[in-house]
């Protein structure tokens, strides 16, 4: 946990208002009851040697645009504070309580971007004394939650305040003395992983995805030194930044592992929920997880990346999963993916958890293919030695069974944003779709490779079909 202090309230100039004369946070008691007694109190944590605790002063809808806090309300007038409070979605202006008001930190609710677990996720602004100011995430609490819901919504934040690695979310700072409470975190403008994948589609060199994948491992081999378990490790649970660097997220689920054993291990009560198709048998049946339940987690994440963010299992129900496994089903390899890398999520799907590797395995094996980018070619690296687990069907193709018109097939493809395209282009029905080319494609605008191999291995498989229901010629 980091350290906190808090600035008392009262005109105040601001070197009267130093750290160094901070009442710590250490005293609860003497903490709470200055709170208590200045009006608006708002206390934010920072994971840094000198956190602060300051004021909310205005949620005007113009507090995060410079001037707005010359402008703000009073922290005096409690009653004007909670209404705006509770009616605005504006900025937060948080500042000292000094002579003269000074913006420390501006966190704008303006614009939302999702929802959580709790409550809403926002993109806001903060605004650090003497920085520039950054875009954050903002976290918050939604309305009627009970005590317990605060609390684990908080021991995110809690856990989340330990770690400092460039590959796991960085905690900005945590509102808790107002509503709502709030978990502000750095941001990261290109979102979920899996989704990100989703709306590139086969838009990057498979090297780009292990340099990703990578990033990934780096942050799990640091959370497994620092001897937490994640628990819910996925590809939704990956943020992603605009220079494609890749961070761990999402600590709701996250344990400390006590180290009195040889295989430190957590286990969890009955009745929480399992991400099942993330989640190693040995979590499933008997609720233990340890950082091998999360190597098999990271497995799942990798194929994630290599089909482009494809649900893993796809439609199959969560107990014909764990059935599959039981009988040593795996996933096969997604299009175009290097034997080298289905090998490792192999690796990571093991039975047997001591025979998975560890994370710092993972990090050098990635860091070899990326020396090594000749051992990324598809169908590239040697064969498994000894008996392989059995590949389930890729239920991940499109069902061309009832596919009746060009709309329908690019709708079971996932591609109808080329309908348009197509139709202006005169491929308006399918026998004509079966007659595509590489260059038509490129006619059509479907510049994207991963979309032209999709495309055009669903065009192939129509020929075959059309071929198998055309009648033999007798001789």
């Amino acid at each position: 946990m980091w350290n906190s202090e808090w600035l008392p309230g009262g005109r105040r100039s601001q070197e009267a208002n130093s750290r160094a004369n901070a009442v710590r946070c250490g005293d609860t008691e003497k903490v709470r009851r200055q709170m208590d007694a200045s009006v608006g109190g708002v206390c934010v944590q920072f994971p840094s040697e000198l956190p602060v605790c300051l004021f909310v002063c205005s949620l005007a809808g113009e507090s995060g645009e410079g001037g707005g806090c010359a402008n703000a309300v009073r922290c005096g007038d409690t009653e004007k504070v909670r209404r705006q409070m509770d009616a605005s979605v504006g900025g937060v202006c948080v500042q000292f309580p000094s002579e003269l008001p000074v913006c420390l930190f501006v966190c704008s609710l303006a614009g939302e971007s999702g929802e959580g677990e709790f409550g809403e996720v926002y993109k806001g602004r903060l605004k650090p004394a003497g920085k520039k100011e950054l875009p954050v995430a903002i976290k918050t609490l939604k309305a009627g939650y009970s005590e317990r819901q605060r609390r684990d919504f908080l021991s995110e934040a809690s856990i989340m305040g330990q770690f400092d690695q460039p590959n796991i979310i960085r905690l900005e700072g945590v509102v808790t003395k107002s509503r709502p409470t709030m978990i502000i975190t750095e941001f990261m403008e290109n979102s979920a992983l899996d989704s990100f994948l989703r709306q590139n589609d086969g838009q990057f060199p498979v090297i780009q995805l292990v340099g990703m994948l990578r990033g990934i491992a780096s942050g799990m081999r640091y959370l497994a030194e620092m001897s937490y378990v994640h628990r819910d490790l996925a590809a939704r649970n990956i943020l992603v930044n605009s220079n494609l660097v890749c961070k761990v997220s999402d600590f709701g689920l996250s344990r400390y592992l006590e180290e009195d054993t040889s295989d430190p291990t957590y286990t969890s009560s009955l009745g929480g929920k399992i991400p099942v198709r993330w989640t190693a048998p040995e979590a499933i049946a008997y609720r233990k997880f340890t950082s091998a339940s999360d190597v098999w987690s990271y497995g799942i994440v990798t194929w994630e990346v290599m089909s482009y963010g494809e649900r893993p299992y796809w439609d199959m129900s969560n107990q014909d999963v764990i059935n599959a496994i039981e009988q040593d089903f795996r996933l096969p390899a997604p299009m175009d993916c290097p034997l080298v890398l289905h090998q490792l999520m192999l690796d990571c799907w093991q039975k047997d958890r001591g025979a998975r590797p560890k994370f710092p395995d993972l990090v050098s094996m990635l860091d070899k293919m990326i020396r090594n980018p000749a051992s990324l070619k598809t169908g590239g690296g040697n064969p498994p030695a000894g008996p392989s687990p059995h590949a389930l069907p890729d239920r991940g193709a499109p069902d061309l069974s009832s596919v009746s018109s060009v709309e329908d097939w690019l709708g079971a493809l996932k591609m109808t944003q080329y309908r348009d395209s197509f139709i202006g282009s005169g491929f308006s029905s399918l026998p004509l779709v079966t007659q595509l080319t590489t260059e038509d494609l490129q006619r059509i605008g479907v510049s994207l490779a991963g979309h032209q191999k999709k495309i055009l291995t669903s065009v192939q498989s129509m020929r075959d079909h059309a071929d198998d229901r055309s009648p033999t010629e007798s001789v």
